[in-house]
């Protein structure tokens, strides 16, 4: 027997579901432990914590940057940075809702990258890598996104 013609039981709604395939497994771990380091980041950025700054290799003028950024900046890295890692949890646990938050998560981040993008005194202070960093994670968004989708149109969120 073909294993995607395999399916279990799911028990909330005594309804076929599929299994899940190998590689939502491996992108929601994989998401997860991103997420997780994000979250990490946004707590020590927001702090403004000398002993992190170090050993990452944040220089003052890379924190003065990120001390000054607009409010909105803050609440959409918020709303990204913990929204996904919700969004992970929703996707290792099979459910339909960490579409919505993915989605949320990666349009706060996605309008974050395009701010990078967009001021100049980001490319003062973040340097090339800084530009390479925004426009990696804004496809990383689109993946993660329509990546969600399609595993909720092939019924393996639900």
């Amino acid at each position: 027997m073909n294993r995607s013609s395999l399916v279990q039981m799911n028990d909330a709604r005594g309804t076929p579901a599929a299994l899940a395939p190998w590689h939502l497994w491996l992108v929601g771990v994989l998401w997860l432990v991103y997420s997780a380091m994000s979250c990490y980041s946004h707590v020590m950025t927001l702090t403004q914590n000398a002993a992190y700054f170090r050993a990452t290799g944040v220089t003052p003028e890379i924190a003065a940057y990120f001390a000054a950024v607009p409010a909105w900046y803050v609440v959409t890295w918020t709303i990204g940075a913990w929204g996904g890692l919700l969004a992970a949890v929703g996707l290792l646990m099979r459910r339909s809702w960490a579409v919505w938050s993915l989605a949320a998560s990666q349009l706060a981040m996605a309008a974050n990258s395009a701010w990078t993008l967009l001021n100049p005194d980001a490319y003062e202070v973040l340097g090339k890598i800084g530009w390479i960093w925004a426009l990696a994670t804004i496809a990383l968004c689109a993946f993660l996104v329509l990546y969600s989708m399609a595993m909720k149109r092939r019924g393996i969120l639900r």
